[in-house]
């Protein structure tokens, strides 16, 4: 049986904050692609946007962080509209432009 990874105090707290899991972790420790960190000391596994940074030496995680796309905000102007106005606004557009929608 193998060993349990050890994570650093500062990857369990990237960890938290992104959200992030062991289990999501080890994903893309076992099937991400590997190439050495920019000081050398280690390395970097990318999967779907999450690049775990290992210690090459001990195995250690060392810090967590995630290139995927946040959530997209609707604004709170949008949130307030009332469905008939979308939708006047796409019927105004039509007839002013041309019948195209802007």
């Amino acid at each position: 049986m193998t060993e349990p990874r050890t994570y650093t105090r500062h990857a369990l707290a990237r960890m938290a904050e992104r959200s992030l899991t062991p289990p999501m972790v080890e994903a893309v420790l076992r099937a991400g692609e590997y190439e050495p960190d920019m000081e050398g000391f280690g390395l970097r596994a990318t999967l779907c946007g999450i690049t775990v940074v290992v210690s090459a030496i001990h195995g250690t995680v060392v810090t967590v962080f995630d290139r995927r796309n946040p959530p997209a905000r609707i604004s709170p102007k949008r949130l307030a509209r009332k469905p008939g106005q979308f939708r006047r606004r796409v019927e105004r557009g039509r007839t002013t432009y041309g019948g195209w929608p802007c």
